[in-house]
């Protein structure tokens, strides 16, 4: 689901881009999520909600600014061990276009075990920047996520 809407994001920013004419926009909604995760080796079934707000801004020259942020809150019960956890989570995203352009998203999940269930964190961080010449001039890619 959340790789869906952040390919959503980045299609939709390179289609508003095309059309030329200034355009400012935002939206945001709530979206129910369910689904089961592998948390420190045992399956949980989680379900909660989405919350994604975007906004996003064309000038008559041609700049892009997209802003996509998803925060989400939830409850999970473990297959195996009956373990309570909940659910919270952070994903923002930025890109940018002129001559070339920027893309920047950060991630955070939190998994939060009740007792003495496991936690489980994770964050990630991703930027490129692609130069007018279609060039990569740079990348950032980091990623953790432990267990404890």
């Amino acid at each position: 689901m959340k790789k869906n809407l952040v390919i959503f994001s980045l299609v939709a920013a390179m289609g508003l881009m095309l059309t030329g004419q200034a355009i400012a926009q935002s939206s945001e909604g709530r979206f129910p999520f369910g689904g089961t995760v592998d948390v420190c080796g045992e399956l949980v079934d989680f379900e909660g909600e989405y919350h994604v707000v975007t906004n996003f801004v064309e000038s008559k020259s041609g700049n892009v600014m997209n802003k996509f942020h998803i925060n989400a809150k939830g409850t999970g019960v473990g297959q195996t061990s009956g373990a309570v956890y909940q659910w919270n989570d952070a994903i923002n995203e930025t890109f940018n276009a002129s001559k070339g352009f920027n893309f920047t998203g950060n991630q955070s999940w939190l998994l939060i075990g009740q007792g003495k269930a496991p936690n489980f964190k994770l964050n990630s961080t991703f930027h490129i920047t692609i130069n007018a010449n279609g060039e990569v001039t740079a990348e950032v890619n980091n990623f953790s996520a432990e267990c404890k």
